[in-house]
């Protein structure tokens, strides 16, 4: 598998009832995302972000970059605000994302920022 500009990794181990709302939602970011999109953006599973208490909980990450991690990222709209970030994350050369460019969501539920090692 080739190293993508930005990695979306989407924890699947919290389930809501017998559901498991990870993977339905990495099926959903999966199916928004455009040619050029998947050319720059991986969406991958990963067991556990210790967010419990969030269910859809990502990690925005690249290779010598910053990493961001969100929860509550769930529903269309923040799909789309996702996606956006994803792409902004990955034209971005140290994973740093200035206030002005992000989505709103992004902000509300960003809860760490951790630096590149």
């Amino acid at each position: 598998m080739t190293q993508k500009a930005a990695t979306i990794f989407v924890c699947v181990k919290c389930k809501q009832g017998d559901d498991l709302p990870g993977l339905r939602f990495i099926e959903d970011v999966r199916a928004r995302l455009t040619d050029a999109d998947k050319a720059i953006i991986a969406v991958e599973p990963v067991a556990c972000l210790a967010v419990c208490d969030a269910p859809a909980t990502v990690a925005l990450m690249g290779a010598g970059k910053w990493s961001h991690v969100l929860k509550g990222v769930e529903g269309e709209a923040l799909i789309d605000d996702l996606i956006v970030s994803a792409r902004l994350y990955a034209a971005a050369t140290d994973g740093r994302l200035p206030k002005e460019g992000r989505p709103e969501s992004f902000k509300r539920c960003q809860i760490a920022r951790t630096p590149p090692f």
